[in-house]
């Protein structure tokens, strides 16, 4: 009996032993899982990294991110002049002749304030181009004041837009304007349409469009606001400007593109300028605009 109970307390021995030795494997591989499972979280790309804007726009892999949206556009110090609710205001002018706007001429077209519907802040403007080939310019004078036009050189624009369709659409164009001195600072931003879905700017004084590099995706998403902001700084003395930086629906991009500005004895002004240009479908384009400011100092 006493070699029974022996072998007995011998093998319950043993016993204990393999569960132990079980235990400890399951929880090491309990361990590695968990560090596999955090180090697979850390390593995946970030959400903003990532993240499209959140009306729809797509990011580049050379822009910032929009994590970066914050920093990367300036905070204007107080002593900034504050152009607010442009959209409220009426136009201070219109128009659709080649010469103008840069279209066929043929266009309908017309604007409407204090529109509650789409809107943003309850009172949003229409603007509306209809005709094959037609562009419809429409701008604001926000100040001819001479000291003031003559003391600034940061401009920073900040908007909301929204279009319900996109099939007669060459291009979205939006700009703050900047005459001073007889030179002429078009500081303009297109997504343009005809030629894939890019953004372009305006060099002012070869009169043409010149696209983002590395290109640069754009393009409205319908029935839904889309923010829009666009940072331009501007040398008087050298009569040049610099695309500073754009942030479309959060996703921010750092621009570094100077163009010269155009000599055409143009008295004092700070503008802002929205443009539709059709395609050669005719097909009506309609777009609202609301919350629009111009930040200068």
């Amino acid at each position: 009996m006493g070699r029974a109970i022996l072998r007995s307390i011998l093998v319950g021995l043993v016993l204990v032993a393999a569960m132990y030795l079980v235990g400890c494997g399951a929880g090491q591989s309990a361990q590695k899982s968990m560090a596999a499972s955090t180090q697979t979280a850390t390593s995946s790309p970030s959400s903003s990294t990532s993240a499209t804007g959140s009306s729809g726009s797509t990011p580049t892999a050379s822009g910032a991110t929009s994590a970066a949206a914050a920093s990367i556009l300036p905070t204007p110090p107080a002593t900034a002049t504050v152009f607010a609710n442009i959209q409220s205001t009426p136009v201070t002018g219109d128009c659709n002749a080649a010469n103008c706007a840069g279209g066929s001429g043929n266009s309908s077209y017309f604007n409407a304030i204090n529109q509650s519907t789409p809107s943003l802040s309850g009172a949003s403007l229409e603007i509306d181009s209809e005709g094959a080939g037609a562009n419809a310019l429409f701008y604001w004078h926000n100040s001819t004041d001479p000291a003031l036009v003559g003391s600034i050189s940061h401009f920073l624009e900040d908007f909301w837009v929204y279009t319900d369709n996109t099939a007669g659409v060459q291009g979205f164009e939006y700009d703050p304007d900047w005459y001073v001195q007889g030179y002429k600072f078009d500081m303009s931003m297109q997504c343009d349409y005809a030629d894939g879905k890019i953004w372009r700017l305006w060099d002012s004084l070869h009169n043409q469009w010149v696209a983002v590099s590395p290109a640069l995706p754009c393009g409205w998403s319908i029935n839904t606001w889309h923010h829009v902001q666009l940072y331009v700084t501007a040398n008087l003395a050298s009569h040049n400007y610099t695309y500073q930086a754009m942030v479309i629906d959060g996703n921010a991009t750092v621009l570094n593109a100077t163009y010269s500005a155009l000599s055409n004895g143009w008295g004092p002004t700070i503008g802002t300028e929205a443009q539709l240009d059709g395609n050669s479908s005719g097909v009506p384009i309609h777009e609202w605009i609301d919350k629009m400011t111009l930040t200068v100092w």
